[in-house]
């Protein structure tokens, strides 16, 4: 049995693997519905997937990936900038979403906590605005939460 890899030519990544009846079902180099299929080693996996690419001669090893807002393209990685305002953003819901309890009208928090925590809610709503210029995660200063010890 013959196995394929499938690889976005702009880019050199493999976007998949199948595993063909015979060697001419898919020929070596040829193209298929916009990807070109290259023969690989029968034991290939999915980690071959991750850890290779084509540069466009043979399969190379691909670098671990940097941080989760980095994308593959031009056979290195790149910074997305999308990417890393959508992570910032799913971190800030979540901090907004595990605080909402400072603001319901049955909450433990004194008057004083409340309005500490309102700021630290809206200095969350702002984060992407004044993150804009951020190209990692790392860049970005989250604001401290403030104590949740009710009456205080």
């Amino acid at each position: 049995m013959v196995k394929v890899a499938f690889i976005d030519e702009s880019n050199g990544e493999i976007s998949s693997i199948r595993s063909a009846g015979s060697s001419d079902q898919y020929k070596d180099g040829v193209v298929y519905n916009g990807r070109m299929a290259k023969h690989i080693p029968a034991d290939a996996d999915d980690y071959f997937i991750s850890s290779n690419y084509w540069d466009g001669v043979e399969f190379a090893p691909k670098p671990a990936k940097p941080s989760p807002s980095h994308v593959w393209r031009g056979a290195q990685w790149r910074i997305d900038e999308s990417k890393v305002m959508e992570l910032l953003r799913q971190g800030r819901d979540y901090k907004l979403l595990t605080s909402d309890w400072t603001q319901l009208m049955d909450s433990p928090l004194t008057t004083e906590k409340q309005s500490e925590w309102a700021n630290y809610r809206q200095i969350l709503r702002d984060m992407p605005s004044v993150n804009l210029a951020n190209t990692s995660l790392d860049d970005i200063m989250w604001p401290i939460q403030p104590e949740a010890s009710p009456n205080v």
